[in-house]
C-alpha cells in the first residue's frame, strides 16, 4: 500500500532516467521527511520538468534522500523522462488508491487491488453479516476496546435501562454478591443511616487554659466511646492580596480596549532614506556614458535608462527581479527625433505608454507601447510643452492613476504639478501649482513619489544626496515639508536619476560620474493599516494584540514594534483585536504599555549633529548636563575650567549658547573629570596632577560663578592618572577612572555626597578590550557601564549583575565614534537612554548621538479593573484593617478605586474624610462623579509657581496670552513678528505639554506693520479680537473653524484713542456686552458698552478706573467670569494686583485688594489670565526666554458630595478613564489609600473588586506599574479540628463522664460517640 501524504514536493537537481536525489522543499511546501514519510516507504510521486511529465511509485531512502522510480504513465509514453536538473516531485494518489465515498466496489477499474490497497481481509461473507446495520460511525466507536464474548453481551437481551441509568454503575467496583445484598430495599439508604443517633454527649464552651468541663453521657458506653474535639481560629489581621495579585493572575483583570471598529492589517514597506545602504552598481558605459534617467518595471524584471551620449532609451532584462547586477541588455531605441537630450523616462504602470522629457525641447514626449514594456513597439504620439514653467527639464512623474502630471527642473528649482481631464492624456494637461525645493537641492536631477502620493524624494547633483519630504495631503506638492536626505556620494559625486521598488524596500541611483545604476537597500519598517480612519496621537504606545501577534504602536502613521510577530499579514476582522494601554508583566503586575526601545544601546546609536566649544576650550576633557538638558557644562586642560552653557531647547547641542566659565586652577591644572549633586548645589572636579576628588558648594544652584571650593579628597594611594569621576544617584558611592590602569576605583561614602567620607572598595580592570580609557558613565539603575577608550575612539558597554558593584561588570559591545572624533575623551547620556554625548580635543566639539527611542501613551489615564475571577467574595470578612499597594511608580502615577457592591459603585476614600463614589452605573447608565470643592481659587496670595514653556521660537517679543476655554489650545501675541501664534496642549492647561500648531499673520490684516498688545475671542471661538498698540485700536476677525485661527478674515476695527493713546490689555464680558482695555498713559481700566453683542463697531465709551495706586505701567488685564473680581498685571511692581468689584463689571465699584509678585519667574510681565476655575494663573512676560509662566491659585478639596455625569462613552471601564481624567479628587493614589486606618475603611459587602488606572504625563522608559494590592482584613472563625495532646487532653473520670482539659485560651466544641 502506498504511503499518502499532505503538502510534500521538493526541487531536485538529478539528470537521466535513473534514482532521484531529492534536494530542498518546494516554497510553501514540506519536505517528504517533515510530512510524514518514513524511510523505505513506498509513495505515489509524480514529476514535473518544464512540459515533461511523470507519473509512478518508488521507494524513498531518508539516507541520502533518495526515491527510486517505477513508472506507471509518463509524457515519454510510459518511460521515465530524462531529467535536466530542473524538475520537482511530489507526492500524489492515484484511483487504485482510495475509494470515492459515493461508489461501489464495480466503480473501480481493479477492486481487489484497491481493497489490499486498503489493507482489507474481511471475506464477503463476514462483510454480508452488516447488512442492514443502521449504527452510526460514532455508535460503533463506542465498542472500541470492546472485549465482551456473544454470550456475555446476549445477557443484555431485553435490558430496558437507559444509558444515563447504565452510567450511574460507572466506578463500581462492588461483586454481583455485594449488590445482591440491596435487593430488596426500597428506601433511602442515607435517610435511615441518618436517622441513627450515635451521639453520647457535647459541649461548646470558652475554656481558659488548663480549664477542665466534664461531660455527662446519656448512657455508660463499653468499649470507650470516640472524643472529637474541634477549635475556634480567629481570622484576624490576615494579609493577602488574594485574587488582587496581577502578576500570577493576570487574567483577573480587564483592560481598558480603545480598538476601533474597524479591520486592522499588517504590512510592512521601506521608504526611509535614512536606512539606505549601498549593495551593489551595475555598469552601464557600454550602452550610455551620459546617463540621464532610469526605471523599472513594476515586477522588477526589466530596467529601462535613458541619455543623452545615445539619445536612446536602454532595455534591460534582469534575470533576477530587482537584482542589477542580473541585468543583460535586450534591446534599444533612439528618442532623438523628439528630443536631443533626453533627461527622463517614465511609463504607465501597464507598459502600454511611455513618456520621456529632456532639456532640449522643453516638452513631454507621449510614446504609445502595442506590445506592453516592449519599447521596440514604441510609436510617438504627441507632447506637450512646459516652457512656461520649466526651461531645464530633468524629471517627469504620473500619479498611478494618470489624473496628475509632475515636472522637476533646475531652472526654477521646483515641482511643478499638472491636472489631466483625461488620464494619461498629456494633451489635456493643465498646470496647477508648484513647490520649490532650492532650499535643499539648487540642481535637482529626477524626483520620485511613494505609490500613495505621500512622501516625494528628489535626487541632485549640488548635494549629491536625495531629499525626502512629506506632503499631508496626498499628490498636493503644495503641502509638502522637507524631512531628511541621504547622501550617495560615496558611490557618485554626480547623480541623475532615481528609482524605488514599490514597497520602498530598494533604492536605485543613476550616476553620471560613474556610468552605473547603483542598487541599494532600505530597512523595511513594521506598519498597521486600519480599514477606516487613522490612529490618534494619544493611540501612540499603546500594545495592539490580534492574529496572534502583540505590538507596540511607535507613530500615528501606524509604524510599530515588534513583541510577538503576527501569525501572518491578513486582514484581522474588527472586534478580533484589541489596542491597550496597560499590560500585563510577568514580574510588575499590569504595567503602562510601552517604554524605551534600543534606549541604552549603544549598538543603536546614530549621529546627529555636534556642537563646537573650541571659542571656550581647545582640549575638552569631560562633559555633564543638567537633570532637564536644559544646561551643558564642560571641562577642559587649555583653560583650567568648567564652561557653563544654555540648550534653550533641552538636549539639543545645536541650541547651546555660552554663559560663563569657572576656573578651578587653583585646586588642578588638570582637570579631566567632572560631576554635579543632582539638585546643582555641589560640583566635583578630578584631574590628573593632584589625583584628587575637589568638591565646591554652588550657592545658586547650576551656577557655576558661585561656586566655592569646600574641600578634597585624596585617591592618588589607588589611582594614577584620573580621567573620570561618576557618584551613585543618591550619593553613597563614588567610582573615579583611571587610565593609566585602565581601571575604574569604587568608593563608599559614609555620608552622602561629602567626599572626607569617602572609603575604598574595590576596583574592575578594564584591559580588555577598552583601553586608554578617558571617560566613563552609568545607567541609572547602576547595571550598566560605558567606558570611552581614546586610543580606539569607540564607547565600550559592560553589563553590571549586581548594580553598582563594579566587580560583578561584563563586557557587553561596543560603538565606534571614530567617524565623529579621532580623540574621544568624556561621554554622558540623557537620563533616558534615547541620547549619548561624545567630547573630544580633536574637533573640540560635542557630538551628539540618537539611541533607540520612548513609545508610551501619555497623558491620560489606562484604568483595569478585577473582572468575576479577581472579584474578592468578602461575605464572611467583618472589617478592613488597611490596604497596601504593591507599585512602582516611575516616572508615572499608579491610581486605584475599590467597589463593594459588586461593581455597581466604584469609590476612592481619604482617612477621616470619608467615602467619595467616583463612578456608578445608573440603571445601565455609566456616570462619574463631577463634584468639586474649591478653596482659594481666585486668590492670588495663595498661588504657588508650577512651571513654564518658552514661546521664544515662536515670538520673540510676547504681550498677550489667551487661552480655549477647555484649556487645550493657547494663543500668543507680540509685536516682533506680526502674527498670532497657535499651540496644542496634550494635556488641559499644562503648558509643559504646549506644542506650536500654526500661526497667522497680521501684516496687511489689514495693516502692514502691526503690533500687537492684546488677544481676546467670543467663548465659542468663532470671533477673534487684537488690540493693535501702534494704531490704538481692537481689530475684529471672524474665524469660520471655530479656534482655528488660519480660518481668520478681518471684519472691521474700533479706535480707543480718545481715551488710551498706549493701550496694553483686553478683556471682553463673557455675554460680549461689555469691553475692557488697560493703557499706560493714563494708568486706568477703560470700561465700554457693546449695543450689539461682539459687535466692536457699537462700542461706545462708560468709563473709566485708575490703577496708578497699584501700577504705572500696566500692561494687562482679566476678569472673574462673575465679574466681581478684576486682576491687573504691569511691569513696575512686576505684580498681578487684586480688585474686588462691588457691582459685578462695574469697574467704578472696584477696590483693591491685594497683589503677587511674579517676579522670580519674569520681570518684564505683559499679560495675565486663568483658568476658568481660578485655580490656575498664568503670565506671560518679555524677560529671559520668553516663558508662560503657570501657577497653582488655590486647590480642589476631597468632597463626598456627588454630581454626576453621564460618561462620553457608555462604558464601566471609559466611565472610569473619565472621571479620573476630570476631577483630580477622583484619583486615590498610594499615600492616600494607605493612610486610611481601620476605624474609617470601606464599609464591607458581599465583593471587593479593585481598579488600578495608570498614568504617564511624557513619554519615559520608566513607566508606571502595580501588582495589585494586599487587604489587612479580618473574618469570621474558622472551625478546625484539635490536636490531642497540644490543644486539650481528655480522661474518662466513671462510665458516664468525660472530662476535657483545655490547654490555651480558647473555643472549643466536644462530641462524644
Amino acid at each position: 500500500m502506498v504511503k499518502l501524504v499532505n503538502k510534500a514536493k521538493m526541487d531536485t537537481a538529478t539528470t537521466g532516467t535513473g534514482t532521484i536525489t531529492l534536494d530542498a522543499a518546494y516554497p510553501a511546501f514540506q519536505s517528504f521527511a517533515a510530512a510524514g514519510v518514513s524511510d523505505g516507504d513506498t509513495i505515489r510521486y509524480g514529476i514535473e520538468e518544464n512540459n515533461n511529465w511523470e507519473i509512478g511509485t518508488g521507494v524513498y531512502t531518508a539516507a541520502g534522500t533518495t526515491l527510486t522510480r517505477s513508472v506507471t504513465e509518463s509524457s515519454n509514453a510510459g518511460s521515465p523522462i530524462d531529467l535536466q536538473g530542473n524538475a520537482v516531485v511530489y507526492v500524489t494518489a492515484a484511483v487504485g488508491d482510495f475509494l470515492e465515498p459515493d461508489n461501489n466496489l464495480s466503480d473501480v477499474d481493479d477492486a481487489p487491488t484497491a481493497l489490499g490497497n486498503l489493507g482489507l481481509t474481511a471475506t464477503a461473507a463476514e462483510l454480508n453479516t452488516l447488512d442492514g446495520i443502521t449504527a452510526t460511525v460514532g455508535d460503533l466507536n463506542k465498542l472500541d476496546g470492546l472485549t465482551a464474548t456473544t454470550t456475555e453481551l446476549n445477557t443484555l437481551d431485553g435490558l430496558t435501562a437507559t444509558t444515563t441509568e447504565l452510567n450511574k454503575l460507572d466506578g463500581v467496583t462492588a461483586t454481583t454478591t455485594e449488590i445482591n445484598y440491596l435487593s430488596g430495599a426500597t428506601g433511602n439508604i442515607q435517610n435511615q443511616l441518618d436517622s441513627i443517633s450515635v451521639t453520647a454527649g457535647s459541649l461548646t464552651k470558652s475554656f481558659a487554659s488548663g480549664e477542665t468541663s466534664s461531660i455527662s453521657l446519656s448512657s455508660a458506653l463499653s468499649p470507650a466511646p470516640v472524643v472529637s474535639v474541634t477549635k475556634e481560629v480567629p481570622q484576624v489581621g490576615i494579609v493577602s492580596k488574594g485574587s488582587w495579585d496581577v502578576a500570577t493572575s493576570g487574567a483577573n483583570y480587564d483592560r481598558l480596549d480603545s480598538a476601533y471598529d474597524t479591520t486592522l492589517t499588517p504590512y510592512t514597506e521601506g521608504w526611509d532614506v535614512s536606512t539606505a545602504s549601498f549593495v551593489q552598481s551595475f555598469d552601464i558605459l557600454q550602452q550610455e556614458s551620459q546617463v540621464q534617467g532610469v526605471f523599472f518595471k513594476p515586477d522588477g524584471t526589466k530596467m529601462y535608462i535613458i541619455g543623452y551620449a545615445s539619445d536612446q532609451v536602454h532595455e534591460y532584462d534582469l534575470s533576477t527581479a530587482w537584482d542589477v547586477s542580473t541585468a543583460s541588455l535586450l534591446q534599444e531605441i533612439s528618442v532623438a527625433a523628439q528630443e536631443l537630450t533626453p533627461s527622463g523616462i517614465f511609463f504607465k504602470p501597464d507598459g502600454t505608454k511611455m513618456y520621456v522629457v529632456g532639456l532640449s525641447g522643453w516638452d513631454v514626449n507621449e510614446y504609445n507601447l502595442s506590445t506592453a514594456w516592449d519599447i521596440s513597439t514604441a510609436s510617438f504620439l504627441q507632447n506637450f510643452s512646459v516652457f512656461s514653467q520649466e526651461t531645464s527639464i530633468t524629471g517627469v512623474f504620473f500619479k498611478p492613476d494618470g489624473t496628475k502630471m509632475y515636472i522637476i527642473g533646475y531652472a526654477g528649482d521646483d515641482v511643478n504639478e499638472y491636472n489631466l481631464s483625461a488620464a494619461w492624456d498629456i494633451s489635456t494637461a493643465v498646470y496647477s501649482q508648484n513647490f520649490s525645493v532650492s532650499a535643499q537641492e539648487i540642481t535637482p536631477e529626477d524626483f520620485f513619489f511613494r505609490p500613495d502620493g505621500t512622501k516625494m524624494y528628489v535626487l541632485g547633483n549640488t548635494g549629491d544626496d536625495v531629499n525626502e519630504y512629506s506632503l499631508s495631503t496626498a499628490w498636493d506638492v503644495s503641502t509638502a515639508s522637507y524631512s531628511q536626505n541621504f547622501s550617495v556620494s560615496a558611490q557618485d559625486t554626480d547623480p541623475r536619476g532615481i528609482f524605488f521598488k514599490p514597497d520602498g524596500s530598494k533604492m536605485y541611483v543613476a550616476g553620471f560620474s560613474g556610468n552605473d545604476i547603483n542598487e541599494y537597500d532600505i530597512t523595511l519598517n513594521n506598519f498597521l493599516a486600519l480599514g477606516s480612519g487613522s490612529f490618534a496621537s494619544t493611540d501612540v504606545g499603546k500594545t495592539i494584540e490580534g492574529n496572534g501577534g502583540v505590538a507596540v504602536l511607535t507613530a500615528t502613521d501606524g509604524s510599530y514594534t515588534e513583541v510577538t510577530a503576527f501569525t501572518d499579514s491578513s486582514t484581522i476582522a474588527a472586534g478580533d483585536w484589541g489596542m491597550y494601554g496597560a499590560v500585563f508583566d510577568a514580574t510588575n503586575g499590569l504595567e503602562l504599555s510601552g517604554g524605551g526601545f534600543g534606549t541604552w544601546d549603544i549598538s543603536q546609536a546614530s549621529f546627529l549633529q555636534n556642537f563646537s566649544v573650541s571659542a571656550q576650550e581647545s582640549f575638552p576633557t569631560n562633559i555633564f548636563f543638567k537633570p532637564d538638558g536644559t544646561k551643558m557644562y564642560i571641562v577642559g586642560i587649555t583653560g583650567d575650567d568648567v564652561n557653563e552653557y544654555d540648550l534653550s531647547t533641552a538636549w539639543d547641542v545645536s541650541t547651546a549658547s555660552y554663559l560663563r566659565n569657572f576656573s578651578v586652577a587653583s585646586q588642578e591644572t588638570n582637570p579631566n573629570g567632572i560631576f554635579f549633586k543632582p539638585d546643582g548645589t555641589k560640583m566635583y572636579i578630578v584631574g590628573a596632577i593632584g589625583r584628587d576628588v575637589n568638591e565646591y558648594n554652588l550657592s545658586t544652584a547650576w551656577n557655576v560663578s558661585t561656586a566655592s571650593y569646600s574641600q578634597l579628597f585624596s585617591i592618588s594611594a589607588q589611582v594614577s592618572e584620573p580621567q573620570g569621576i561618576f557618584f551613585k544617584p543618591d550619593g553613597t558611592k563614588m567610582y573615579i577612572l583611571d587610565q593609566t590602569g585602565s581601571d575604574v576605583y569604587e568608593y563608599n561614602l559614609s555620608t552622602a555626597w561629602d567626599v572626607s567620607t569617602s572609603v575604598y572598595s574595590q576596583n574592575f580592570s578594564l584591559t580588555a578590550p577598552a583601553d586608554t580609557n578617558t571617560g566613563f558613565f552609568f545607567r541609572d539603575d547602576g547595571l550598566k557601564m560605558y567606558v570611552v577608550a581614546r586610543n580606539l575612539d569607540a564607547v565600550y558597554e559592560y553589563n553590571l549583575s549586581a548594580a553598582w558593584d563594579v566587580s560583578t561588570a561584563s563586557y557587553s559591545q561596543s560603538f565606534s565614534v571614530s567617524s565623529e572624533e579621532a580623540n574621544a575623551m568624556g561621554i554622558f547620556f540623557k537620563p533616558d537612554g534615547t541620547k549619548m554625548y561624545i567630547v573630544g580635543y580633536s574637533g573640540d566639539d560635542v557630538n551628539e548621538y540618537d539611541l533607540g527611542f520612548i513609545s508610551a501613551p501619555t497623558s491620560q489615564y489606562t484604568p483595569s479593573i478585577t473582572n468575576t475571577g479577581g472579584q474578592i467574595n468578602s461575605a464572611f470578612w467583618l472589617d478592613i484593617n488597611g490596604m497596601t499597594t504593591d507599585e512602582a511608580a516611575g516616572d508615572g502615577n499608579v491610581y486605584y478605586a475599590v467597589s463593594t457592591d459588586d461593581r455597581t459603585t466604584w469609590s476612592v476614600i481619604k482617612d477621616a474624610d470619608g467615602v467619595r463614589p467616583i463612578v456608578r452605573d445608573n440603571a445601565g447608565t455609566w456616570e462619574y462623579n463631577s463634584s468639586v470643592s474649591l478653596v482659594d481659587n481666585w486668590d492670588i496670595s495663595a498661588a504657588s509657581f508650577a512651571q513654564s514653556f518658552s514661546v521664544i521660537n515662536q515670538e520673540n517679543s510676547p504681550r498677550s496670552v489667551f487661552f480655549k476655554p477647555d484649556g487645550t489650545k493657547m494663543y500668543i501675541v507680540g509685536t516682533n513678528i506680526d502674527v498670532v501664534v497657535e499651540y496644542d496642549l496634550s494635556t488641559a492647561w499644562d503648558v509643559s505639554t504646549a506644542s506650536f500648531l500654526q500661526n497667522f499673520s497680521l501684516v496687511g490684516n489689514p495693516l502692514a506693520s502691526p503690533l500687537s498688545v492684546g488677544i481676546f475671542f467670543k467663548s465659542d471661538g468663532t470671533k477673534m479680537y487684537i488690540e493693535d498698540f501702534g494704531d490704538r485700536a481692537v481689530y475684529e476677525y471672524n474665524i469660520s473653524t471655530a479656534w482655528d485661527v488660519s480660518t481668520a478674515s478681518y471684519v472691521q476695527n474700533f479706535s480707543v484713542s480718545a481715551q488710551e493713546s498706549t493701550p496694553e490689555g483686553l478683556f471682553f464680558k463673557p455675554d460680549g456686552t461689555k469691553m475692557y482695555i488697560v493703557g499706560r498713559t493714563g494708568d486706568d481700566v477703560n470700561e465700554y458698552n457693546l449695543s450689539t453683542a461682539w459687535d466692536v463697531s457699537t462700542a461706545s465709551y462708560n468709563q473709566n478706573f485708575s490703577v496708578s495706586a497699584q501700577e504705572t505701567n500696566p500692561n494687562g488685564i482679566f476678569f472673574k467670569p462673575d465679574g466681581t473680581k478684576m486682576y491687573v498685571i504691569g511691569s513696575d511692581g512686576d505684580n498681578v494686583n487684586e480688585y474686588n468689584l462691588s457691582t459685578a463689571w462695574d469697574i467704578s465699584t472696584a477696590s483693591y485688594v491685594q497683589n503677587f509678585s511674579v517676579a522670580t519667574q519674569d520681570t518684564a510681565p505683559q499679560s495675565v489670565f486663568f483658568k476658568p476655575d481660578g485655580t490656575k494663573m498664568y503670565i506671560v512676560g518679555a524677560a529671559g526666554s520668553r516663558y508662560v509662566s503657570e501657577y497653582d491659585v488655590g486647590f480642589v478639596d476631597y468632597t463626598t458630595s456627588t454630581t454626576w455625569t453621564s460618561a462620553t462613552t457608555n462604558t464601566e471601564l471609559y466611565a472610569l478613564q473619565e472621571a479620573l481624567t476630570e476631577v483630580s479628587i477622583n484619583r486615590m493614589d498610594k499615600t492616600q489609600l494607605e493612610a486610611v486606618t481601620d476605624p474609617n475603611h470601606y464599609t464591607l459587602g458581599d465583593t471587593l473588586d479593585l481598579m488600578i488606572g495608570l498614568y504617564l504625563d511624557s513619554a519615559s522608559a520608566s513607566v508606571p506599574s502595580s501588582d495589585g494590592v494586599s487587604i489587612d482584613y479580618d473574618a469570621e472563625s474558622l472551625n478546625k479540628g484539635a490536636i490531642l495532646g497540644t490543644d486539650y487532653d481528655y480522661d474518662f473520670p466513671d462510665s458516664t463522664t468525660v472530662r476535657i482539659t483545655s490547654n490555651a485560651t480558647q473555643n472549643l466544641k466536644i462530641r462524644v460517640v
